[in-house]
């Protein structure tokens, strides 16, 4: 051959990218194992890669050439998240879908900085994330100007441009990464808030919190406290006083919300005497519990079977003699809304749910096994303290949270 031979690998001479390599370090998952985020944080990412490798090793004679893949892949990087946030939104009823698609920027930043998502830091976060997109929407508008050196026509892309730093394109790609993890966090977390149905077309659930954080007691609405309160809370959530008054009847329906303005609520079944009585039973059989482990680690007698033994003890039957079925009920559901930190606005139903398999298992052949392990778990009263704070009742948690601490020897 009168020109150098190109080498490949054997066994990459057959459809080579999907070559199954001998060792599973370097595997990455795609397809059916892969991810949207990887999508669109992986865009992002490689751009930052990319751009840090020329600084870092001084490779001056890489700055012009990798600019293009750092440049496209910080815009489509965004191209996705941004319509990736816009279906999870509109799939939720919270904005209206954009059907038609294109590979443009400004109608999907344009309709997630309307301030008609109801929640202070998503629309703080869009507002941050649409001076990038304006930017980045300066040398590319419609997806195909960092693809390609020339246009369909010939001309230039580009043409009134003529430097750009790598540097300031790394900060811009890491600060967008920042904001797109923020986004994706706060957005999880609202769509599940908007389960509950605590919210209002302007103000999510937690923002509903923060107002009612600033507020004075139930009892004091009306007075000029409530007035300046109001007053301030309306500016700061740009509200007008009809949806400032939809957002405090969201505040004295919901059982968590309610307690933030001296409204609390009484358990369905357990009474705040024994409440205390199984914090103190359950932290009393935790003293023994971590006291005869530590023991039996002294001494090399600790084994899962040890450990097992020593929780299946007496607590189980001890508490189940004191209680009834609908306390048991009521129990279960503290704990788990507690230990799971779920909503206590699920609180209603939840207990209904317990109650009604409860009251089935006893009186089946099989009794209330399976349905009672719950007890002899060592975070039963850190869980029941928790969820009691989650449920409308924080004062009782308070109180609980106290006498733990007093009465552990752990």
């Amino acid at each position: 051959m009168y020109f150098e031979e190109v080498k490949i690998p054997e066994p990459l001479e057959d459809d080579p990218f999907r070559f199954r390599a001998g060792t599973t370090e370097w595997n990455a998952c795609i397809g059916i194992q892969g991810d949207e985020h990887s999508y669109v944080f992986g865009f992002l990412k490689a751009s930052v890669t990319l751009v840090n490798d020329v600084i870092m090793n001084k490779k001056y004679g890489d700055r012009d050439t990798v600019v293009w893949p750092a440049l496209y892949s910080v815009r489509h990087g965004i191209e996705l998240g941004l319509k990736q946030l816009h279906d999870d939104l509109s799939d939720a009823g919270v904005i209206n879908r954009i059907f038609v698609r294109n590979h443009s920027l400004n109608e999907f930043i344009n309709s997630l900085t309307k301030k008609t998502l109801g929640d202070k830091e998503l629309d703080y976060l869009f507002t941050k994330l649409k001076i990038f997109v304006d930017s980045i929407s300066n040398l590319d508008s419609d997806g195909q100007t960092l693809r390609y050196f020339k246009k369909i026509d010939g001309a230039l892309n580009l043409q009134n441009e003529s430097i750009i730093n790598l540097h300031v394109i790394s900060i811009c790609a890491e600060t967008i990464l920042k904001i797109f993890d923020r986004l994706y966090y706060r957005l999880g977390y609202f769509l599940e808030e908007r389960r509950t149905g605590a919210f209002t077309k302007y103000v999510s659930r937690r923002d509903i919190n923060q107002i009612a954080l600033q507020l004075p007691d139930r009892k004091s609405w009306g007075g000029n406290t409530f007035a300046k309160a109001k007053a301030k809370i309306m500016i700061e959530f740009d509200i007008s006083s009809k949806q400032f008054g939809l957002a405090l009847q969201e505040i004295e329906k919901s059982r968590y919300l309610a307690q933030n303005v001296g409204i609390f609520s009484d358990l369905k079944s357990l009474s705040d005497a024994k409440v205390e009585w199984i914090v103190r039973a359950v932290v009393n059989k935790n003293n023994k519990y971590f006291a005869e482990s530590k023991s039996a680690d002294e001494k090399g007698e600790r084994s899962f079977s040890f450990s097992l033994a020593l929780r299946s003890d007496t607590l189980d039957s001890d508490i189940l003699s004191e209680m009834s079925i609908e306390e048991l009920a009521d129990l279960k559901t503290v704990f788990y809304i507690g230990r799971d930190n779920s909503f206590g606005e699920y609180y209603e139903s939840e207990y209904e749910s317990h109650l009604s398999v409860l009251s089935y298992k006893k009186d089946s052949s099989e009794g209330l096994l399976g349905e009672t392990g719950f007890l002899s778990k060592t975070n039963l009263a850190h869980g029941l303290i928790k969820g009691l704070g989650q449920v409308g009742r924080k004062d009782l948690a308070e109180k609980m949270g106290a006498l733990r601490s007093e009465l552990r020897q752990y």
